[in-house]
């Protein structure tokens, strides 16, 4: 491609993207809402700032795609990218009711193909944690109720041996 052309088309997308959305009907839904173009530029910058380990920049990215892009397949990129930033264990980022809401609407939106398998294993390792989590917390709780009446019967024995000499 010549140097002319990818000037033009750069010059293009330029224009396309400070132009309105078309087919709006006021200008709260032209502020929402992203053409074809934009919506690719801002996945772009958004998978940018994912390689950048910039999460913050890329899930406001992301959510400006989920917020205001039609098409199916920017759609689920987003929803799964969220989830996967909000998974994250950056504490100013990490939602994990978000994540899980996301996983399960990109679910049902795309269950077919490699990022609906994606999803279902998420959300399988996700339910899996919960369980062991849960798991956990009550052999906890049967492990101090156990030291408790270890406890008790320590000293009874003590009592019961002072008792005897």
């Amino acid at each position: 491609m010549s140097p002319k052309s990818r000037i033009a088309i750069a010059a293009l997308a330029a224009a396309l993207a400070l132009t309105p959305a078309l087919g709006a009907k006021d200008k709260d839904k032209q502020d929402d809402s992203l053409n074809f173009v934009q919506v690719r530029l801002v996945l772009r910058d958004a998978r940018k700032a994912m390689e950048q380990g910039k999460l913050a920049d890329a899930l406001d990215a992301y959510q400006r795609v989920l917020k205001g892009a039609d098409g199916e397949g920017a759609h689920a990129e987003a929803l799964y990218s969220i989830a996967l930033i909000r998974l994250s264990d950056d504490p100013a980022l990490a939602d994990r009711e978000d994540a899980v809401a996301k996983l399960t609407a990109l679910a049902h939106q795309k269950p077919e193909g490699e990022r609906g398998l994606a999803t279902r294993v998420l959300l399988g390792l996700l339910d899996a944690a919960d369980r062991a989590r849960a798991e956990t917390t009550d052999v906890r709780t049967e492990l101090k109720q156990t030291q408790a009446q270890n406890e008790e019967l320590r000293k009874k024995v003590s009592e019961l041996e002072a008792a005897a000499r």
